[in-house]
């Protein structure tokens, strides 16, 4: 089981309920983008994002968008590299940044449900990648070899804050050493290089950037202390699927995953952490946004509610 870094940076300059989110990153943050961006068709519920702030429009969304609000850059699958490569996150930087440009010239122009230029300033800008990095690199090289490409994906990030103005589930099977309460060690050996650089960045981005208030989230930290303590928060075995087909330990077989031929779902799913194998179930993702506002897991530990407040 391997647990990267879901927000990874959270950069945030004097956000309010009254100001716009913009958000940059993969599935964690998706709503909407990459069925928008394929051209698919899940059905509903696909596109709805909220803080409290009104819901969000995929940027790729091209009918009826509303960005009042804000927009989402975010694609499923998305990763730091290969750069521009649909829908990276160099890609979705570029998006962002013709976003910014247009929204402010059309506002000018009396177009509405976009933003202007003090909203921008405002607003507040999340960035989640990195795990879609590091899960692809393991299909092609060793552990030690994805650990010395780390930086290279975070000078990715890097550049993409500096730019924006501010700018554990695991599918594998076979042999393989596993920690006492069965993660999968290589991974997460790799997934805490990731998010000590990830973290080294964050406080040398603080020294640089004087008017950002840059906060890291120890998502890793989260997702680890779920899966040790499973039964004490009600859930069942944190590896089986409620999505899947195979049963026992896994219920994950890559070539019939969930919703193919011959699969089967679970009754009470509201017990399960992995929905399919590779992606959380809602109640998990509820116990990981929880500890996210909690700001325990923050560093500096500061509420969420400076952000609304300030």
């Amino acid at each position: 089981m391997s647990a990267t870094s879901v927000v990874g940076a959270l950069l945030i300059q004097g956000a309010s309920r009254s100001q716009p989110y913009l958000t940059l990153g993969t599935q964690n943050s998706d709503i909407g983008g990459f069925v928008a961006g394929f051209g698919l068709d899940f059905g509903p519920p696909h596109g709805r994002e909220s803080l409290g702030i009104g819901y969000l429009s995929p940027y790729l969304e091209s009918l009826e968008p509303n960005f009042t609000h804000g927009a989402n850059f975010a694609v499923s699958g998305s990763s730091t590299l290969p750069r521009l490569l649909p829908f990276s996150l160099s890609l979705q930087l570029l998006q962002f940044l013709r976003f910014r440009a247009r929204s402010i010239d059309q506002l000018s122009k009396g177009y509405k449900n976009v933003l202007g230029e003090e909203e921008f300033v405002n607003a507040l800008y999340t960035i989640d990648t990195g795990q879609n990095d590091l899960s692809t690199s393991f299909f092609s090289f060793p552990c030690d070899q994805v650990i010395q490409n780390i930086p290279s994906f975070i000078f990715e990030i890097k550049d993409a804050i500096q730019v924006m103005a501010i700018g554990l589930l695991a599918s594998e099977s076979g042999y393989i050493e596993l920690d006492r309460y069965g993660c999968i060690k290589h991974l997460n050996e790799a997934a805490k290089a990731f998010n000590h650089q990830l973290r080294l960045l964050c406080i040398q981005l603080r020294s640089e950037l004087k008017n950002a208030v840059i906060v890291y989230v120890d998502i890793y930290g989260i997702k680890y202390h779920f899966i040790a303590n499973t039964p004490y928060y009600g859930f069942k075995n944190p590896f089986l699927a409620c999505c899947g087909l195979g049963g026992p330990p896994y219920n994950y077989n890559p070539n019939i995953t969930c919703g193919q031929a011959g699969f089967n779902v679970c009754e009470k799913g509201s017990k399960f952490i992995s929905w399919d194998g590779v992606h959380y179930t809602e109640a998990a993702n509820q116990f990981f946004a929880y500890k996210i506002l909690s700001f325990k897991y923050s560093r500096p530990p500061i509420k969420f509610d400076y952000f609304c407040n300030t």
